[in-house]
């Protein structure tokens, strides 16, 4: 079997006085033609594997104290980044760092010139990956007003077009249905038996991949080997009559309340395409409700409506007794500290501590001891309460940045329930979390509080 990437001992950290390696002694070697499925809990040093693997750190961020990358028998240093992308391309757990231009078909043309790829040929390349990838009708799209699944699609079609030999996966699926994963995870499956592209993707979501012969390489602390028994992985287990029966007797107790939100004959539109029309929608007090659908089908642009991120076409929004749509800037200013918002892409300022970041909703100029710009202890003591209830208190003073993607997803939990909100808006809250995780943050009594 022909190794194609190996790395041997590698030691990470982020910063030289980190008391902790993220990535403390892992050894691997991967062969050509495989599929590797990298699964362990958030925080583990998945994804910074999967950096340090691709040749993107040390070299952008933090240290490699210990350890190299060998990459078709050389060095990974050794390569430009040009010549690297040939042999190995990476998609981001948070596509929107992966994007440079500002159109889609430029974003793939934009890859293809960094290779040096004949300009004649380009056009046939966009064509293709997009036909490959499913989103033809974005080729003229700008990216800022792609979906969260539309953008991972870009990210897999602009690796796809550079065709390397070795593609290293962050969480592909984070933001993207199931349906619409299930077909990213056949183009792979195909690319990957027609032309021998081996395959490493950190996924939590195991369920997606039970078709295809893989390796599974399940990783604890500092991605250290732990172990691989975990078969509850490996189905999605729903009663789905069970599931309906649950869901009509919640709806049930919520019938005679007064309604949190009311959306009337509301039309959504990007330029002159349609995304939604006539949505007419009643939300109850205390209630939850879920919106569900294909990637771009305008689920997370009808959340950013509701609290006027996003102007509609036409149509009310109904919250409390007015329309929040004819608002001015004040007041919809105040009528937003009413509404919290979880954004899929987390929303976390990267130099604050973790703390100051479940803090900033509803403090705005504090001191705790001289180390958090104005915050008391009693404020330290809340925020510390709700970095307990997703699990992170024991990184209340860490530099946010140093977090990994599911640990930033919990902060961003944690800022919104710090908002004690009266509605909650939840875009993908749970896209980059492990099983566990996943279960601890959609716990109803942490996340509702009267929304």
């Amino acid at each position: 079997m022909e190794e194609v990437l190996k790395c041997q001992d590698i030691i990470f950290k982020y910063r030289e006085t980190s008391k902790e390696n993220i990535v403390d002694g892992f050894t691997y070697s991967f062969n050509k033609g495989k599929i590797y499925l990298i699964t362990g809990f958030s925080g583990c040093g998945k994804s910074t594997l999967a950096n340090v693997a691709a040749g993107l750190y040390p070299s952008s961020k933090g240290i490699l104290s210990k350890g190299e990358v060998v990459l078709f028998g050389k060095d990974i240093n050794e390569y430009t980044p040009e010549k690297r992308a040939e042999y190995i391309m990476m998609m981001f757990q948070n596509a929107d760092t992966q994007f440079c231009m500002d159109i889609v078909k430029d974003e793939i043309i934009f890859c293809l010139e960094n290779i040096a790829f004949p300009v004649e040929k380009m056009d046939e390349v966009v064509d293709r990956v997009l036909n490959e990838t499913g989103i033809e009708y974005l080729r003229a799209r700008k990216i800022s007003s792609l979906s969260g699944g539309e953008k991972q699609k870009l990210s897999l079609a602009c690796v796809l077009a550079v065709e390397p030999k070795i593609i290293v996966l962050d969480e592909p699926f984070a933001n993207v249905d199931y349906e619409s994963s299930q077909e990213i995870v056949n183009i792979l499956k195909n690319i990957n038996r027609d032309k021998e592209v081996t395959i490493i993707a950190v996924d939590h979501r195991i369920s997606l991949w039970k078709d295809i012969d893989y390796t599974l390489l399940h990783l604890g602390k500092g991605c250290s080997f732990v172990d691989k028994n975990i078969d509850k992985y490996l189905v999605d287990i729903i009663d789905e009559e069970e599931y309906k029966k649950n869901y009509l007797k919640k709806c049930e107790k919520f019938k005679d309340r007064a309604d949190s939100i009311e959306i009337e004959k509301l039309k959504i539109a990007y330029e002159k395409e349609s995304l939604l029309e006539d949505i007419n929608i009643k939300i109850k007090e205390g209630s939850i409700t879920s919106i569900i659908g294909k990637s771009g089908a305008g689920k997370s642009t009808l959340l950013r409506c509701l609290n006027v991120l996003n102007k509609p076409k036409q149509g009310e929004i109904i919250f409390g007794t007015d329309n929040i749509l004819k608002y001015g800037k004040k007041q919809l200013n105040l009528v937003r500290r009413e509404i919290a918002f979880i954004f899929q892409d987390y929303n976390v300022l990267d130099n604050l501590y973790t703390v100051e970041n479940v803090l900033t909703p509803y403090l705005a100029k504090k001191s705790f001891f001289g180390l958090l710009a104005g915050y008391t202890k009693k404020d330290y003591l809340e925020g510390l309460e709700y970095l307990r209830q997703v699990g992170l208190e024991e990184e209340a003073f860490r530099k946010s940045k140093y977090l990994s993607g599911g640990q930033k997803q919990r902060v961003a939990i944690a800022k919104a329930l710090a908002q004690n909100p009266k509605l909650l808006l939840a875009d993908e809250p749970v896209s980059s979390l492990d099983e566990k995780n996943t279960t601890l943050t959609t716990s109803l009594d942490q996340l509702v509080s009267g929304s």
